[in-house]
This record gives C-alpha cells, sequence and structure tokens, in this order.
C-alpha cells in the first residue's frame, strides 16, 4: 500500500519514515512550504514558558535564540521532541491539540507568576490566547515563520491518483486538507478519490477533507502521530 503525507518539509521525513517501518510506501506532497522569520527581537524576560503550538515553532525559535532555560509547552508529543533535540530541559507535552494545550497550561502555571510567551506562524487554526486569558494569563503571541500554500500537485501526485495508486491520504491540518482539495478539485481528480481513503488528525481536519468523495475518511482515535499510524491498515 502506499500513502500520501502533505505536511510540510520538515515533518514529513520523519512521518514517511514512521509509516515506511510499518511497511507501506510513502509519496510526499507538501501542502505547505514554511519560511522562518530571521530578523525578529526575542525578550523573553519575565516569560514563564514558552508555548508551541507546532514543532515549526519551536525550530524558528530554535534558530534564532540561544535561551533554553524557559520551560517548554507543546501541543504534542512530536513538537516536544523536537524542543529536546533543539536543547530545552523542561518540555512538558499536551495531548495533541490547542484546547489539549490550553489545559495543560492552566494546570501546570498560575497567572500571577509572570507572562506566557506563544511562539506560531502567521496563521492559526485557533488562538491560544483567548483560551488562556479566560483564566487570567497574559500571553504575548510572536510570530516567527509563515506557510506558504502549495500552488499546483506534484506531477507524481497526479500521476497516482490518475491511475489509482495511492489507497491513502493523511492530513495534519484543515488548512492542508483544504489546499489540498482546492488543488484535486483543480486538476479535476475528484472522481479518483472514490478509490482512496482520507485518514484526518481530527474531526475539524475530516469535516474539511470531506468536501471531496472519498472511499472513506477515517479519524484518528486521537490527535497523536500513534493513532495516525494505527489509521493505515484497511
Amino acid at each position: 500500500m502506499r500513502f500520501l503525507i502533505t505536511r510540510p518539509e520538515e515533518d514529513a521525513g520523519p512521518l514517511a519514515e514512521a509509516v515506511q517501518a510499518l511497511g507501506y510506501e510513502t509519496l510526499i506532497d507538501s501542502m505547505l512550504r514554511i519560511s522562518a522569520f530571521d530578523d525578529v527581537q526575542l525578550d523573553t524576560d519575565g516569560v514563564q514558558a514558552l508555548l508551541f503550538s507546532s514543532a515549526n515553532g519551536v525550530r524558528a525559535f530554535a534558530d534564532i535564540s540561544l535561551n533554553r532555560r524557559v520551560p517548554v509547552y507543546t501541543v504534542g508529543e512530536a513538537s516536544a521532541a523536537i524542543a529536546r533535540e533543539m536543547g530545552f530541559s523542561k518540555v512538558y507535552a499536551a495531548e495533541g491539540d490547542i484546547q489539549a494545550l490550553a489545559k495543560l497550561v492552566t494546570k501546570s502555571l498560575k497567572p500571577e507568576q509572570g507572562i506566557v510567551m506563544h511562539v506560531s506562524g502567521t496563521v492559526v487554526a485557533r488562538e491560544l490566547k483567548d483560551l488562556l486569558q479566560m483564566d487570567g494569563f497574559s500571553v504575548f503571541r510572536v510570530r516567527l515563520y509563515e506557510s506558504e500554500p502549495a500552488t499546483q500537485l506534484a506531477e507524481r501526485t497526479i500521476a497516482q491518483f490518475s491511475k489509482g495508486e495511492l489507497d491513502g491520504v493523511l492530513f495534519y491540518s484543515p488548512r492542508t486538507a483544504q489546499i489540498f482539495t482546492d488543488l484535486i478539485i483543480e486538476n479535476r481528480l475528484t472522481e479518483a478519490c472514490r478509490r482512496v481513503r482520507a485518514l484526518c488528525l481530527s474531526e475539524a481536519v475530516a469535516e474539511v477533507a470531506d468536501k471531496l468523495p472519498w472511499r472513506s475518511v477515517k479519524v484518528a482515535a486521537a490527535p497523536s502521530q500513534a493513532a495516525m499510524l494505527a489509521l493505515l491498515n484497511p
């Protein structure tokens, strides 16, 4: 079986290796290209914790700051692993989505201990700041990268869809699912989706993916890579 991975290049490679380790073939066609900003001035004085809603944020922060002392709270274990690789020692992972991250922060920290810094891209699916402010936290969001959408499908992707050589497509975010959907329609491959499964990280992702006539749309039992990999078997 062969699966298409739509994640950005930085995350697609490790995911492809995990899928291949299970005995499957992979094809990568990233729907987003990550570009980090290198001219941002960061001041972490008075910051009690760094909040990362993606691994891209961890990488972008580590590229422009040497500070590894501030405790880190990440949206999931994948981004937590990147933070540890980058040298952060105090790393705590939520269960895979923004609501879980907000819950972890409110359970672990106190508003009076200082501001929390949310490191993100220019586009976020949901504003973490709003969730935390309801619990009295002072949140500063810093945008360290932008994600540019793909404007066309790779020729190999088009060919494999046309020939029915894909078993499934992995979607990790509503945005990538929407970009992919638009490009499928643009390339008149809608009917080809009837032979392919859509494997989605969450219900929010599945809601977008379901705009196409997939053979089936499956949602991971939890917003984690392990749960996504569990969807690969028919």
